[in-house]
Formats: structure tokens, sequence, C-alpha cells
């Protein structure tokens, strides 16, 4: 039985493959492929013969461990209905086709690529698979059939202990097990879910410590250098709207895929109206090798919370009035506001210029997504409300905002000072005698 259904998940998966070039993979299309493998494998395998009888009744046996020669007859007025119910029968009996977690992945691979337009989720899917699963033979290659809620817990829990897991890294880590199965269930190859049944104990996720704000944001003089060696490079050629795409975002906090897919129809007096993005483009060397082949703009941001109004500051306008008049200039391709000479701006352009300037100052590389962090930093410090600061960076959720995106652009000797200023008013030791020249 086992060459059938491998060469039935094998036909599966470059059906899925097919589909998944054109971006048109459908749950329904997956359960009716698998219906049909599933009868097909069943059929192919019953060792029993299938005859009509005289009264035009069709006639065969099934396994029944009940009985004393281990077998039932079944009949039924047609070979088709008889079909059915030899798959109903064998049905019961999950032993029939034995997935396990390798061969349902490379199936659920080619599904969860078709649902996402972001190659770096893919990258981290395959990347934790290759990482906790491939080479876990026992636990891969065992039939889900034979897996149960508590063999799942205790791997989960050894893994999390293992690995000092916080809760970030835990979802990840469990993402494919969780998913495959779900799929399999959903698409009908299982009839049974194990992990939706397992518990797992979130008391033994490790607290995650908030980074340091070295690591996270950059700090107001480091912003200033920055922002004014971009605005050089620019005067010294303004072709290269790279240099100005880093300013805006330090001006209002985009991500930097927004950023450079910015068109000039986009922007509307104050405002710059977000509605899409870049992603990379990569295809899938092998089981663990991505290559990258470019980038693509894609008609919505990251989230639903993406689509917004973004405000722009006296700064960000003087930013955009660069570009726009730039682009003009140059008789650029003026549906995008960012262009290095003719050619749109991306990612990776932005990108280098940061790496560039960071280097020229020596001063630690921080991502662009760290600039992001010292923008909402600002906004808290300025005292702008959360609600309103989680709006304009398109958060779902203000406390991701206020946990995950908040940190001190102050050196320390300037936070000092901000302490000795906040407590100036405090009385004195009533013993110690405050001078012009200090304490005595």
């Amino acid at each position: 039985m086992e060459p059938v259904l491998e060469k039935g998940l094998e036909e599966l998966l470059e059906t899925l493959k097919t589909a998944g070039q054109s971006g048109k993979i459908e749950l329904s299309d997956v359960q009716n492929y698998i219906a049909m493998l599933t009868k097909k494998n069943i059929l192919s395998n019953h060792k029993y013969s299938i005859f009509e009888g005289k009264d035009g009744k069709w006639r065969t046996h099934v396994p029944d461990a009940t009985k004393s020669d281990g077998r039932r007859l079944i009949k039924r007025n047609t070979r088709e209905a008889l079909e059915d119910a030899i798959v109903e029968a064998y049905r019961k009996n999950e032993k029939t086709i034995d997935p396990t977690l390798a061969k349902l992945y490379p199936l659920w691979m080619e599904h969860y690529k078709a649902k996402t337009e972001s190659m770096n989720t893919v990258k981290r899917a395959v990347a934790t698979w290759n990482k906790y699963y491939a080479k876990d033979a026992d636990l891969i290659s065992k039939p889900i059939r034979l897996m149960h809620s508590t063999d799942i817990e205790t791997w989960i829990h050894n893994k999390i202990k293992a690995e000092a897991m916080d809760k970030k890294k835990y979802y990840n880590m469990s993402m494919p097990f969780r998913q495959i199965l779900d799929f399999g269930y959903r698409s009908g190859i299982i009839s049974y879910n194990p992990f939706a049944h397992a518990q797992i104990n979130k008391k033994l996720l490790v607290k995650k410590r908030k980074p340091e704000a070295k690591t996270q944001v950059y700090t107001e003089a480091e912003e200033f250098f920055l922002m004014r060696l971009a605005w050089e490079e620019w005067k010294e050629d303004n072709s290269l709207g790279a240099c100005l795409a880093l300013i805006l975002l330090f001006y209002t906090g985009l991500r930097i895929g927004e950023v450079v897919a910015l068109k000039r129809s986009d922007i509307d007096g104050l405002v710059a109206h977000i509605c899409r993005s870049e992603v990379e483009v990569s295809v899938q060397i092998d089981e663990t090798t991505f290559k990258q082949i470019g980038h693509m703009v894609i008609d919505h941001p990251k989230t639903s919370a993406g689509f917004r109004d973004v405000y722009l500051t006296h700064g960000g306008r003087e930013v955009v009035d660069a570009a726009l008049s730039g682009v003009a200039a140059r008789g650029a391709d003026d549906s995008y506001l960012f262009t290095n000479g003719i050619t749109r701006v991306n990612v990776d352009m932005v990108t280098y210029r940061l790496k560039k300037y960071c280097n020229i100052l020596g001063i630690p590389f921080r991502s662009a997504h760290k600039i992001r962090k010292t923008y909402v930093s600002h906004l808290i410090d300025g005292g702008v409300n959360i609600d309103a600061a989680r709006i304009q960076v398109g958060h779902e959720d203000e406390r991701t905002t206020l946990r995950c995106y908040t940190f001190n652009t102050k050196t320390q000797d300037e936070t000092n000072e901000q302490f000795e200023r906040a407590l100036s008013t405090l009385a004195p030791n009533p013993g110690i005698l405050v001078t012009a020249n200090g304490y005595r």
C-alpha cells in the first residue's frame, strides 16, 4: 500500500507546486484531491474480489476483527456505491493511509507559500523546520495516528527547557508542528489533530528582558549626523533618491518597504497615504537555500492596520519636496517618489546607505527597523497620545507600540541630567547648606 500512497502524495505535491506558481491554491482543491487519493489508495490495495451477483447487486468482503474469519460481506446496488462502502470501512482504520509529519511537510509548505507574499516568512518557516524537525527522525517518521497530545506536550516542553525559550521563540519553534497538523486535518488527510488537545505549560517560558536601548534605537546625536550625511550626499548628486528615502524614515517611522513603495500620487498635502509595500522575491534552491532574485511592490502594506495616512512634519515635507523636484527634473518614472536615476529605489539601496553612514561615523549599524523604534520613542517622549502614535506607525495594538517600540534615545549623560532636573525641586538635607558653588 505504501508505494501507491507515496506516488499519490508526490502527485499532490506537484499539483500544489503548479498551482502555487499562479497563487491559486484553495483548501477545497486539496481536500478533493486527498479524497480521490484516499479512495484510489484503498481500492488498489483491497485484497478481496469485487463481483456482481445474479441478483444484480455488487459484493465484496472487508476486514472485520469481530468475525471468526476476520472479514464480513457487504453488498450495494451499484459498483460505485460498493466502492464508497469499501472506502468508508477502511477509513475507520487509519492504517490504510499513514501520514507522518515528514510526508505532510512538503504539502503544507506549498500551501503555505501560496498564502503569503513575504519570502522572509517562508524562509523562517523552512529554517525552523530544518533546525527542530528535519533531523528528528523519531518524531517526523512516526505515524500521526499513533501520536498523542501527551507525546507532543513532552516534546514541546523538552524543547522549551533545553533552549530556555521565551514566548516568541516558542511560538516560532512550534509553528510548523501546529500548522502542518492543522493543514492535514482541514484537508482531510488526517481525521484527528493531536496538537489541538495538547496542553502546553506556558509557565516554563522565560520572561524576555527588554533589550538595551543602545541596540534598539539611534541616539539624537547619531540621528543628526546620519541625516546630515544623507543630505550632503544627495546635494552632491540629487539623483540618489535613496538618501532622501533614508531621511524620510527618521521623520515618519515608516517601514522601509513602505517608504520605497511610495508614489507621487500618495502625497496629499500634509499626509502620505500608505497603501503598498515592497517585498523580496526569492527562489528556493534546495531544502535549506534561498536565492534573492529581486524585489516587487505589492498593493497592500504588511498588515490591515498598515493602511493609513501618515502625517508629514515640516522636516518630512522638505524631504518629499526635494524628492518631487528631483524626479521631475530627471524625467524619471513619475509613479514612484524615490528613484536612483530613473530606477525605483529599493530596500537594499536604502540599507546600503545606512550601513555606509554608520561606518563613516564609527557607530554600530542598526537596521532601518530600529529607525522606526527611534521615531516611536520620540513621539512618546514628545507627549503624543499612545493611540495616535499607534495609528501613525500602523500597529494593530497600542501594547505593541508601547512595549516593543519605546526606548530611551538619550545618552547616559543626558539621561543623568534629566534625572537631576526632574528632582531639583526636592528639599535638600536640612543639615546641608546649599550655596551657588554647591553643598557645604
